[in-house]
This record gives structure tokens, C-alpha cells and sequence, in this order.
């Protein structure tokens, strides 16, 4: 066998173990919001950065929402053996701290988070109540729409304490094999129908101290040591390759076969 066939060979056998891999599709967040007592933070810092703070915080505490959209998923049919990714970029600064924060997922997808621009009236549709924690610290369910569902996901630790280091990348896995079937069932039918999620990250009643500081959907500067511009919230999901057509098995086995053959007859005229 001549060592263009083996190449060629080689070639198709890889090729065939490559559809063996996880396919990844991911989406940046069209909106992020910081969600304050008084209301969602305006001006450009309401989405440049994207905090949540505890209540140790006082008057800063609040929580984060997250839009995205699902019109770039395809072939998401199951979340069985599926992982979903939530990825923030840290943005320290000097009231940075480290606690525990919460994720959700809510059905409401329709109340306006925008912030609004700097010098306009604030959006007060979202509020920080700190009495209020069944769907997550400060998440005041009267905001929402009436019906609305929230899903718990799960969380995460956030380990940054002060401005130093910055720009590291967290990647928090949001708990669906835990989650409701009703979660679940949302969750693929928003994705198969091209509709909007929103995820809320919320601070962790037991860590009220915390002070989670990222990148939020509009972040445009960076420095060497900070997050390079286009750090956004990420959502990423990924699930296990389909499995291969029969045809693509039948060349993966010749390959492989074709090469074992040419070894062998390599030892043997070498024996000789």
C-alpha cells in the first residue's frame, strides 16, 4: 500500500471517529438588566456590566436578567445527556466578593428589561424585593406576569474578591437533569418554536455578602487585563452527535481495517 492510500485511508477513519463528537450551538444575549430596589439600572453601565449582589449589599443589592434568542438552535429535540452552559466574563472592580448565585429560568418573556437610556426615565417594571425569595433573592413575583413560571436551575459559585484578577471566564452549568419535566418541556418548545428564553441569576440567600461582577450585553471596553470587548453572556448547548448512517460506519470499518492490514503486511515483510 502505497503512502497516498494510507493517507487517504487515515483521512476517512478520523473523519468517521469526528462524528462520534457533542455539537455545540451557541447564542450571545441580546439584553441583560441589573435589577436594583428602584428599578432596572439606566444608562450605560445598566447593560455594559451585568452584577448581582446580595443583600449584605443594601441598597445595591439586586439581580440579573439574561434575553436570548433561540433562532440560531437547531436539532434541539432532547435534553437527554445535553449540557447547558451559562458563560459570564468576570468585570472585577473593588466591591467584587465571593458568594454563591442562583439560576432560573421564568416563563415570562415579555415584560420589558430594557434599560432605559442615560437621562431617561428609569424602567421600574422589575424591582429587588428582599422579603421575597421563593423564585430566587429579590425576584418580586408581583413584577411579573400573572401566571408566570420559574424554574429553579440550580448554581454556582463566584470566587473573585476586589478588581484584581479580572476578565476570567466562568462557565456555570445550568441543572436540567434536576429541573421539573415542565422545565424541560419550556425549555425545548421555546428553542423549537424560535421563541426568546430569559434566565435570571439571582444571589444566594446564604451568601449575602456576594458581589458577582461580569460583562453584560452591550460591554465595549476592555483593557489587557480586563474583558476584551464582546465578552457578552453566553448560552451554549450542547448535545451528543446523531448517530452516524450505516454508510458512514461501513467506511469508518474499511478505514480502520485497511490500515490494520497494511501494519500487519508491514511486520511481515520486515520478519522477511
Amino acid at each position: 500500500m502505497n503512502t497516498r492510500t494510507q493517507k487517504t485511508l487515515t483521512t476517512l477513519a478520523l473523519l468517521g471517529l469526528a462524528a462520534t463528537g457533542a455539537h455545540a450551538q451557541t447564542a450571545s444575549a441580546s439584553n441583560s438588566a441589573q435589577v436594583l430596589t428602584s428599578g432596572i439600572k439606566s444608562a450605560t453601565s445598566g447593560t455594559s456590566f451585568f452584577n448581582v449582589e446580595g443583600t449584605g449589599n443594601t441598597k445595591f443589592a439586586n439581580y440579573g436578567v439574561l434575553d436570548f434568542s433561540t433562532t440560531g438552535f437547531s436539532g434541539v429535540t432532547s435534553l437527554n445527556n445535553a449540557t447547558v452552559t451559562l458563560t459570564l466574563t468576570e468585570s472585577n472592580t473593588n466591591f467584587t466578593a465571593p458568594g454563591t448565585i442562583d439560576f432560573f429560568l421564568t416563563t415570562d418573556t415579555t415584560t420589558n428589561d430594557t434599560p432605559a437610556i442615560s437621562g431617561g426615565t428609569q424602567n421600574t417594571n422589575l424591582k429587588f424585593n428582599a422579603a421575597d425569595t421563593a423564585n430566587g433573592v429579590g425576584v418580586d413575583s408581583a413584577n411579573f406576569q400573572s401566571g408566570a413560571q420559574f424554574f429553579a436551575l440550580g448554581n454556582g459559585a463566584f470566587t473573585r474578591t476586589g478588581a484584581t484578577p479580572t476578565g476570567g471566564v466562568d462557565n456555570y452549568t445550568l441543572n436540567f437533569a434536576d429541573a421539573s419535566t415542565a422545565a424541560r418541556s419550556y425549555f425545548l418548545q421555546q428553542i423549537g418554536a424560535g421563541g426568546p428564553l430569559r434566565i435570571l441569576v439571582t444571589p444566594d440567600a446564604n451568601t449575602p455578602a456576594v458581589a458577582a461582577t461580569f460583562a453584560g450585553s452591550a460591554f465595549t471596553s476592555g483593557t489587557p487585563a480586563a474583558p476584551a470587548p464582546g465578552s457578552f453572556p453566553m448560552l451554549t448547548i450542547a448535545t451528543p452527535a446523531a448517530a452516524p448512517e450505516p454508510s458512514g460506519i461501513a467506511v469508518l470499518l474499511i478505514g480502520m481495517g485497511a490500515l490494520g492490514l497494511a501494519a500487519a503486511r508491514r511486520r511481515t515483510t520486515q520478519a522477511a
